[in-house]
Order: C-alpha cells, then structure tokens, then sequence
C-alpha cells in the first residue's frame, strides 16, 4: 500500500513497506516501523487512510515531525514528500500495484463467444433445412 525509504539513520538506504493502515512509527516493539534513531519516540507518529483526504500523517503527542522542511502535526502525504521525525529522513511512496492474471477471465470469455458462434450456426442450419 505504502512505501517508506529511510535517507538517513541507522537503517539508511532501506526500505519499509506497511501492507496495512494505519501504520504507526516509532521506538516501541508495537510500531509497525520500528526506528531506534536519536530523537524518535516510542510512538512518534501515525499514516493512516482518511476518507475523502487520501492518505495523511498525524503526529502523535509530544513528538515532532517536518513534511518537507514544514513542522506539522497533520499531514496529507503525496508522492515523494520528505518527512523528518527526530534524526530520521524518510521519503513517502505509494507502492507499487500487482496486476493479477486475467488469463482465465481471458480464456472464458472466447470460449463462451465461440460457442455462441457454434450455436448460432446450428440455428441456421436447422432453419435453412
């Protein structure tokens, strides 16, 4: 669903990607990315999916949190926004889709037309006889 790509840190260069909204972000062993960074704390913040807004970032109380250079403590996240949490950098991505086999839809489908095609013509024959 979303991707998270450390630019600095102890985890630097990797990235995290969260399957499930929301997700929360800190120290504590019940983050779902867990960061160990000077400045972060044990629930430092929240990217959840808000209806009609999209996807947004709350911070949790007492910490602090830059998008793009901007303290906030609510955020609606876009592509590529930078989001600073204590001496973390991180980059903010929507994850790549999966596409899912359609071949047997595919496969139905002229299966189906070919025996309409089939009965059709026996129609015809049988009228024209």
């Amino acid at each position: 669903m979303i991707q998270l790509r450390l630019l600095s840190g102890q985890a630097c260069g990797s990235a995290f990607r969260a399957h499930r909204l929301p997700c929360l972000v800190g120290r504590s062993q019940q983050a779902d990315l867990r960061l160990e960074d000077a400045g972060v704390f044990e629930r430092h913040l929240q990217i959840e999916l808000a209806a009609n807004e999209g996807v947004v970032l709350t911070v949790l109380p007492d910490a602090r949190v830059a998008v793009n250079g901007q303290s906030v403590n609510r955020a609606l996240l876009r592509n590529g926004d930078i989001i600073d949490a204590g001496s973390v950098r991180m980059q903010f991505w929507l994850d790549q889709t999966r596409q899912h086999s359609l071949t047997f839809r595919e496969q139905s489908t002229w299966v189906a037309l070919g025996l309409l095609c089939a009965g059709q013509i026996a129609i015809i024959y049988r009228l024209l006889q």
